[in-house]
């Protein structure tokens, strides 16, 4: 498993670099305060952006997915799902 999360300065130089520990990551998103790196099987990690530290492995999706049946009312904005559950 592998996979490099790096920060570069402004010069272009590499400051930090961390391991993600992922078979394959597929999906980066960052604000100011957090990194989340996100990879195959569900996989998710969060990192503080200042020094790349990471924070948390978020819990893995339920393995039968979300039942569609019971969402009453969904919304989405760029940071958060939300699901709404009868």
């Amino acid at each position: 498993m592998s996979g490099i999360l790096c920060q570069i300065n402004r010069d272009r130089y590499l400051e930090r670099w961390v391991n993600v520990n992922m078979i394959n990551a597929c999906c980066l998103a960052a604000d100011e305060n957090c990194i989340f790196v996100g990879g195959t099987q569900g996989v998710v990690r969060m990192f503080r952006a200042l020094d790349l530290q990471i924070i948390t492995t978020l819990p893995r999706p339920h393995i039968l997915g979300l039942d569609i049946s019971q969402v009453g009312q969904s919304t989405f904005d760029w940071h958060a799902s939300v699901y709404l559950l009868r």
